[in-house]
């Protein structure tokens, strides 16, 4: 149907008006199109794979807290002096102090999973470390300060090395999990983090006694308990926890120009801290990790100097 609209005595000119359906057509398109793009942005993973990051994280400060438990049983037979002890064991601090932002800004772009499964395998190998160093030294001697003892030594600092890695590939990780999973619900966001930090404080208050039982029965042989531990933790992560949706995976196969301000390339996106850094719980988090890993060096020290 067309109108005829008389603009001058002498010229007309006919308009076509756009249907009511074209519009209600290219809405629906529009409603479609949006559906398509972002089905999962702010999506919910399953709760079995939240439930799966927190045993994860409690695993491993139960393994690794067990170690230190052994460790500390170990190296105090044997060394009289308390600040090599110390910076021995807390060791540990420097290479989780290091590597736990590195690691939460790759999980941000490559995703979480492979960082989760590489934490238990780190661990084992650590584990690994200080059971070699406790079979083929079991009654290790002070003096004279020997060739023996520095392999010794260097092989605790390796494996502590390690275990500060494997918690650094695990924690942060695990934050931004959450922070991904969560991202829709404040609430179920605010119940996770507390099962979260339950199970790290639990977790590290629970090897304690563990630990100490594990060292009264099997002694050094208890390093293998750790490593144990750090297999369930694979065979968890590997089977139950599924990867979170990243911006990275939700472009996959869909072109830049169709989803602007939502799928850019990692290369143009503006440089920020990883999602675990962020928040409320980025003060909380920066602030332990510096001071955790300065006082034990400097609560040794003064002790020893004392003593």
């Amino acid at each position: 149907m067309s109108q005829t609209i008389i603009l001058d005595p002498d010229i007309t000119r006919e308009v076509h008006p756009i249907p009511v359906q074209a519009h209600d057509y290219e809405r629906k398109t529009n409603k479609l199109r949006t559906k398509k793009l972002e089905p999962e942005v702010g999506a919910l993973v399953s709760s079995g794979s939240i439930v799966t990051a927190i045993l994860s994280t409690l695993l491993l400060r139960v393994a690794s807290r067990t170690s230190f438990v052994l460790l500390g049983f170990y190296l105090g037979e044997h060394f009289t002096s308390a600040t090599v002890v110390a910076i021995v064991l807390e060791a540990f601090y420097l290479s989780e102090l290091v590597l736990a932002p590195l690691v939460g800004s790759l999980s941000d772009l490559l995703g979480r999973r492979p960082f989760l499964l590489s934490a238990p395998l780190v661990g084992s190998v650590a584990a690994l470390c200080f059971a070699a160093a406790a079979l083929l030294f079991p009654h290790p001697h002070t003096t004279p300060f020997d060739a023996w003892l520095v392999v010794l030594l260097l092989t605790v600092l390796v494996g502590r090395l390690l275990e500060g890695a494997a918690t650094a590939l695990n924690a942060p990780t695990i934050l931004g999990y959450i922070t991904e999973a969560t991202s829709s619900s404040d609430k179920l966001r605010a119940r996770v983090m507390t099962a979260f930090e339950v199970a790290t404080v639990g977790g590290l208050a629970l090897a304690i006694p563990f630990g100490g039982k594990v060292s009264s029965l099997l002694g050094t042989w208890g390093f293998f308990v750790v490593i144990a531990l750090h297999i369930i933790n694979g065979v968890l992560i590997a089977c139950f926890l599924k990867e979170s949706q990243t911006h990275l995976s939700l472009c996959s196969g869909v072109a830049l120009d169709q989803c602007p301000g939502r799928c850019m390339d990692y290369r143009e996106r503006p440089r920020k801290p990883p999602s675990f850094m962020r928040g409320r719980n980025g003060p909380t988090f920066r602030g332990v990790m510096g001071w955790g890993s300065a006082v034990p060096f400097l609560a040794t020290f003064l002790a020893e100097q004392d003593g």
